[in-house]
């Protein structure tokens, strides 16, 4: 009995220290484990944060991208509408110069007329009352196509300036439509962009 206790003294001295360092080996694993998940704990809070910050971005992004096409499709119609209303302006210049064109036609022919009938009252007899009336009335129908003709040429001149007007504007509306097409394009690149992340 004496023999054996001194030789599994040694045996259990190794044994606890092994056990010991089991332990510590363990517990410095299970410490290294803890810190490995709480930092991926913070990467993904990070990760969940930074994400719902992207799709809060992109939803920004989608909402002034459907307002900038609603803004586009109004200039749309505010460029018909000016279209259209250079084409009134434009049928009406027209039928404009049409008119006065055919009031000059009138005009010169009642002049020639006119003419014709003084040189007939001036060989007549001074008594020919009837070419000094057909002279008069000559004359007073020259004067008012005369006047009719200057009206035209004032309308003319009127429907030139509105159809001037409607062109400028009809230019204004398709740069302003370029510059807005131009926003819609980059903030759609945006929100594809912050998507694809």
């Amino acid at each position: 009995m004496n023999d054996t206790t001194p030789s599994n003294s040694p045996k259990k001295s190794t044994t606890k220290l092994v056990g010991i360092i089991l332990i510590v080996v363990l517990a410095i694993g299970l410490i290294f484990l803890a810190s490995r998940l709480s930092h991926t704990n913070t990467r993904l809070s990070q990760t969940s944060t930074a994400l719902n910050e992207s799709k809060a971005k992109v939803a920004q992004l989608q909402q002034q991208l459907e307002e900038a096409q609603d803004k586009s499709a109004a200039l749309d119609r505010q460029i018909q509408d000016a279209n259209s209303k250079t084409g009134v302006v434009q049928s009406q210049l027209e039928e404009t110069k049409t008119g006065a064109s055919e009031l000059k036609a009138k005009l010169d022919r009642a002049v020639s007329r006119s003419s014709d009938l003084e040189r007939q009252l001036a060989e007549a007899v001074s008594g020919s009352t009837r070419l000094q009336s057909k002279a008069d009335e000559a004359v007073a129908a020259s004067e008012r196509l005369q006047q009719q003709w200057e009206q035209a040429r004032s309308g003319t001149a009127e429907a030139e300036k509105q159809l001037a007007e409607a062109r400028a504007q009809v230019s204004d509306l398709q740069s302003k439509l370029q510059s807005m097409q131009a926003q819609m394009s980059e903030m759609a690149a945006a929100a594809q962009a912050k998507k694809k992340r």
